[in-house]
């Protein structure tokens, strides 16, 4: 039991994972676009942060906005949180650039502390979204939010970043798989129901 950090509302982790503060390994990001032109992003319960364009193809991509300026700039590896959805695991690791709703969050990640991915893996589990639904403020489920003060301040687990690496493969290659397996289903199926 030596070897282990002492348990706070997570499970026992090896000594040499660190538990940090979100705020000690991201920072609040204010930049906003004065265009308007970027690429506009949503972020989604399922799929994280996803271009704006492939998530509502009615519109073309577009916003009901007037005006896309003063949109949140967010940048490759940026985190992104709807603070009205965490809860439902609205949040994600920007595989792009781009700018996204001024209601959202952005944190730009200190990679030589966390490697993004791993951050995207870890924040989207069922511990951390029971951290994001307690701290919540609202009066009603449907109204509620997640303040930066309040998501910075929640305790991290953090693995050095070789096993952070190793822990990512290790996901890619299983996400993969079911990936593979879930498209083999479904074409079954589609063949069954012609």
């Amino acid at each position: 039991m030596d070897n282990f950090n002492p348990k706070k509302w997570f499970e026992d982790t090896p000594k040499e994972w660190s538990i940090q503060r979100m705020k000690n390994i991201m920072s609040v990001k204010d930049d906003r676009s004065v265009s308007g032109e970027e690429q506009l992003l949503s972020v989604t319960i399922h799929n994280g942060v996803i271009k704006r364009s492939e998530y509502l193809d009615d519109d073309e991509g577009g916003s009901r906005a007037d005006s896309l300026i003063g949109y949140k700039i967010v940048n490759k590896n940026d985190l992104v949180n709807n603070i009205m959805k965490m809860s439902f695991r609205c949040l994600g690791v920007s595989p792009y650039d781009g700018i996204v709703s001024p209601s959202y969050s952005v944190f730009t990640i200190d990679s030589t502390k966390v490697q993004p991915i791993f951050l995207d893996y870890l924040l989207r589990i069922n511990r951390y979204v029971f951290e994001y639904r307690k701290l919540s403020k609202g009066i009603q489920e449907s109204r509620m939010r997640l303040y930066d003060d309040y998501f910075l301040a929640i305790d991290v687990i953090i693995p050095p970043v070789r096993e952070q690496k190793l822990i990512i493969d290790y996901l890619d290659k299983k996400t993969h798989q079911i990936d593979l397996l879930v498209k083999k289903i479904q074409k079954k199926k589609l063949i069954i129901e012609e």
